[in-house]
């Protein structure tokens, strides 16, 4: 797939610029009308010390000024709302992009990152980002133009008092920079960075939680997570300490422009230099000059959350995604074959020149010690990663050349993890196939063995199974997943150990409903219960990353050694399971 490199939050943005585009204008408005006031006021003051205006005239300059400060408001409201509403629509396309781009890329790629940089990135970081796009593109944009306005007419009113009211604004943009320079971007990147720490140790911490109650840990006693807090407060404390000084020089220096313009301006009036009106002028814009630079200011506080955000955004948006193309291509059968395929997460190579290939409508079991290799096998059939060597065939397809959607459509995966969404039993199971009927359900549900546990639950079907399926049991959880693989209907069904955590009453229910809804299926399954898969029409043994034998479970038995021994094992360990049932039966 094409890769994409101008991953800015500016082109985001620019999806929608007439509306940013209006809610600048608007808010320029807004400026432009709180300015008004300031010539009102001074135009009053100066008739009423001149004693030249009448009533008449203070009062209808009143409802100007008054006016104007309604059209600030409404102009202001107006703009806000607009920008508002494309932050949130811009955060929106942003958050999809994310989503969807982790949707192609390798999981190998994926799993470079902790589940809490993902979350701070997709909700946190982008609720940070709420605030500089509703109000700082349509306001930095309005109260730069505000106060270059307001400098350009005192500079006609009289360029000294202009230069004074200018004064504070350098000094105090001095303070501000010598703050900046002084580490203080080292020390934001360090937040930022604290702040993914807490997030990702969190989460490990709350997942986590079931053992810590059994090892009767306590917040303190949990090294990692209670580093993480400590080191999020001291870098908080050093930002706070850092900036404190800088920032409390800086808000007195910035509003005093009058404490400059006041005694300049008096000594221009006494020497008959410039006269009442232009005193009175100079001194009501001077109050005029520090909000819009403040509010500047204020917004570039946000440029460091603006950048950090976008190069982690940059980051991920600009991982290659699994290569593919586009258009649907026509597979030949349901085959899966594997020609000299060597594969590694990172440099060491953990599959070494893996071959085979497995007929249509048949059932292949893999089995071998823990870590094997068998579970990397069967994620890479439906494209979890990319080979480093050899080729993977589906329907005599390379699965690079198969586009992504229609490789997941012909292969339905259960793994050993049974993940749920925190959702109803219903929407997990819907999950396989969006338009089944409650019918389709339902049947698929009596036929994986969960229909009876589901009714008897409050809420049936819509009981929610809490996070990642915490509300059910392993097995529960398990013969869920196995329906939602089956309702899918794929021609290629892989099992990853699906009965693991079933206990023997129900592993037999669920091997007969495999058997029943896998018939006219190519059906993989990594089996540690070697009894489950004697029927299978292959058997491939894996053992340190190769495949050492293939064939029947009877022809096994003759031929490897290794095989024989686990069976051996299986059979002694289900004999030894039995005894003890038994003995605690007569107890």
């Amino acid at each position: 797939m094409k890769q994409k490199n101008n991953y800015t939050i500016f082109s985001f943005i620019k999806r929608d610029s007439k509306k940013m585009m209006l809610a600048i204008i608007l808010s320029l408005f807004s400026v432009v009308s709180g300015i008004i006031p300031y010539f009102v006021v001074a135009k009053i003051l100066t008739l009423t010390i001149l004693k030249k205006g009448t009533i008449v005239d203070i009062f209808y300059l009143s409802i100007i000024g008054t006016c104007a400060f309604c059209f600030k408001i409404i102009f202001f409201n107006l703009s806000t709302t607009i920008s508002h509403k494309l932050a949130y629509k811009t955060i929106n396309f942003i958050r999809y992009a994310i989503v969807d781009k982790l949707a192609f890329i390798s999981m190998g790629e994926f799993q470079k990152k902790k589940i809490g940089e993902y979350k701070q990135l997709i909700m946190d970081d982008m609720d940070k980002l709420e605030y500089p796009l509703a109000h700082a593109i349509p306001e930095i944009t309005s109260n730069l133009l505000g106060f270059i306005a307001i400098m350009i007419y005192l500079f006609i009113v009289d360029w000294r008092l202009a230069l004074a009211g200018l004064v504070p604004i350098i000094i105090s943009f001095i303070i501000y920079g010598i703050m900046m320079k002084g580490g203080a971007m080292e020390i934001f990147k360090e937040f930022n960075e604290g702040t993914a720490l807490l997030n990702s140790t969190t989460v490990e911490y709350i997942n986590g939680m079931e053992v810590v109650k059994a090892f009767n840990q306590t917040v303190s006693s949990i090294e990692k997570f209670s580093n993480a807090v400590i080191h999020f407060r001291d870098v908080m404390t050093k930002w706070f300490s850092h900036c404190w000084p800088y920032l409390s020089a800086y808000n007195v220096i910035m509003p005093a422009s009058i404490a400059f313009v006041l005694p300049i301006g008096g000594i221009l009036l006494k020497n008959n230099i410039i006269d009442l009106s232009i005193f009175i002028m100079g001194m009501i814009l001077s109050l005029g000059i520090a909000p819009p630079v403040m509010k500047l200011i204020e917004f570039t506080d946000n440029i460091p959350t603006i950048m950090f955000t976008e190069a982690k955004l940059k980051e991920i948006l600009s991982i290659n995604e699994l290569e593919q193309r586009l258009k649907k291509i026509c597979l030949k059968d349901d085959s899966v074959e594997f020609n000299h395929v060597s594969f590694g997460y990172e440099e060491n190579n953990i599959l070494h020149d893996i071959s085979f290939k497995i007929k249509p409508k048949t059932m292949t079991a893999f089995v071998g010690t823990s870590g094997a290799g068998k579970s990397t096998v069967a994620k890479l059939i439906a494209r979890f990663w990319d080979v480093k060597e050899g080729e993977i065939l589906v329907g005599g397809e390379n699965i690079k050349n198969i586009p992504l959607t229609q490789l997941m459509d012909e292969i339905s995966f259960v793994s050993q993890d049974n993940f749920l969404f925190d959702m109803t039993i219903r929407e997990n199971i819907k999950i396989g196939n969006k338009f089944a009927t409650d019918d389709e359900i339902e049947a698929v549900c009596k036929k994986t063995g969960c229909l009876d546990f589901i009714l008897k639950l409050p809420q049936g079907f819509d009981t929610a199974v809490g996070n990642t399926g915490e509300l059910l049991s392993g097995g529960e959880r398990q013969r869920i997943a196995i329906a939602r693989a089956m309702i899918k209907n794929a021609s290629i069904i892989i099992l990853d150990e699906a009965t693991a955590f079933t206990d023997p009453e129900n592993e037999e229910i669920i091997q007969k409903s495999i058997s029943n809804l896998t018939k006219d299926k190519t059906v993989i399954i990594i089996a540690h219960r070697l009894s489950t898969i004697v029927n299978a029409d292959k058997i491939i043994l894996f053992n340190k990353g190769r495949i050492v034998n293939e064939g029947t479970h009877n022809e096994l038995l003759e031929n490897s050694h290794i095989y024989k021994d686990m069976w051996q094992a299986h059979i002694g360990s289900k004999s030894w399971g039995v005894k003890e049932k038994v003995q605690c039966l007569e107890y």
